[in-house]
């Protein structure tokens, strides 16, 4: 969020305010998914003795254990780049 703030803030010819903007909002979306991943984690972690239990009762042991897989997946919005591309094209 520091990296697209400070983006924002800088001084820069008004050819390029555009890009300077748009390259900023490519930081939105992988910001928020990192948010919401992070969430997602404390959540998770929250219920490990919940886990165990239902584990444990599902039959799970230590030589068959019970797996709790977090994945973090970023994507950029496709909207934003199209936008910045034509933006780039634009001041080129």
């Amino acid at each position: 969020m520091d990296w697209a703030a400070n983006l924002r803030a800088m001084s820069v010819d008004d050819d390029y305010e555009e890009i300077v903007e748009l390259t900023a909002r490519m930081a939105d979306g992988p910001i928020k998914q990192i948010h919401d991943f992070i969430q997602l984690v404390a959540d998770s972690i929250a219920r490990i003795p919940i886990l165990e239990e239902e584990a444990a009762d599902g039959g799970a042991t230590k030589e068959s254990p019970n797996v709790l897989t977090l994945t973090l997946s970023l994507a950029l919005d496709e909207g934003v780049q199209g936008e910045l591309h034509a933006a780039i094209n634009r001041a080129s």
